[in-house]
């Protein structure tokens, strides 16, 4: 009888709320540490915006230090519960270590992440625009731009435009082949439909960094996939600039390597297409257009919606 009411005040006292904190240690251990890694994701994504360069060394520098510490303790903590002491604060203790290190290790991995190596193409890349001969991995499927959005589209005496991710693995120095890394995106001024995700090709082209958005309302490329660590952007004219190297393998294994490896790059770096991105700022000025029209011809605004009214600019309403 004893042990039914010391397992029922047991039941009960887990449902009463007071112990919340030690009923989540017990029934899901690890969301301390799935939440601890993404507010550190989130934390240094915010300081990686705001931080200046020079303090990016002190902030990992930081983050390191208290993941340290925050080891030390956990181990000293392991060593006095074996010790009988502290054994009913061991789990909360334990628990808020692991948060702490594991937020520590999303900020180190986001870092990490952004943090260019010695080789990376930006680091070879300055202001002006450099002739390059490039050796790389294509990463993701070609895509065809075909300017749906643009009303002209069908007047344009050219074949639409190719564009894909390329990993970089080698560029021609003066010395010969050297090593390089990161991603580029690569834009072709015709169709690419002989390559695919998976071929390591070599391409002549013309290496740029991408500008920023210089119009009100306009998508800023440049920040974008800053955020996707991609900053260059290959310039190819023709499809004949780009050589086949090696063809991506054909096993069962490989296809579904590749198929992997092209969704968690497609979930990174999104989209390749541009063409919705520009709207909100072709819509305001298709409104203002077609407003200083009805003006110019009737004299007067008492036809004109609320939406056309509001991308009048001031001069004209004042006029």
């Amino acid at each position: 009888m004893d042990d039914i009411q010391r397992k029922l005040a047991l039941i009960d006292k887990q449902f009463a709320g007071r112990d919340f904190h030690r009923q989540i240690i017990t029934t899901a251990p690890l969301l301390f540490v799935a939440v601890g890694l993404i507010a550190g994701i989130l934390i240094q994504s915010a300081l990686f915006e705001s931080q200046a360069a020079y303090a990016e060394a002190r902030l990992i520098w930081f983050w390191l230090i208290l993941l340290a510490l925050c080891t030390i303790s956990a181990g000293l903590f392991f060593v006095i519960q074996r010790a009988g002491k502290l054994i009913s604060y061991a789990p909360v203790l334990l628990s808020s270590c692991a948060l702490i290190c594991f937020l520590c290790l999303g900020a180190i991995r986001l870092a990490s992440f952004y943090r260019p190596r010695a080789n990376d193409i930006r680091n070879l890349v300055g202001s002006e625009r450099k002739l390059a001969k490039i050796r790389g991995l294509i990463i993701t499927e070609p895509y065809i731009n075909k300017y749906r959005q643009w009303q002209f589209a069908r007047f344009k005496h050219t074949d639409p435009a190719s564009s894909f991710y390329l990993k970089i693995q080698e560029v021609e120095t003066t010395d010969g082949w050297a090593k390089a890394s990161g991603t580029i995106r690569v834009q072709v001024d015709e169709w690419v439909l002989t390559r695919k995700a998976g071929d390591y090709i070599q391409a002549y082209c013309w290496l740029d960094r991408f500008k920023p958005a210089t119009n009100p309302g306009q998508f800023d490329t440049a920040k974008y996939l800053a955020r996707k660590n991609v900053f260059i952007a290959a310039s190819v004219k023709s499809r004949d600039g780009i050589e086949l190297l090696e063809r991506s393998g054909a096993g069962i294994f490989t296809k579904i390597k590749r198929k992997l490896r092209e969704t968690a790059t497609q979930a990174l770096l999104g989209n390749l297409s541009t063409e919705d991105r520009n709207r909100g700022l072709l819509r305001p000025c298709y409104w203002a257009t077609a407003a200083i029209s009805t003006v110019q011809r009737t004299g007067r605004f008492a036809k004109l919606d609320c939406c056309t009214l509001s991308a009048f600019p001031d001069y004209i309403l004042e006029s």
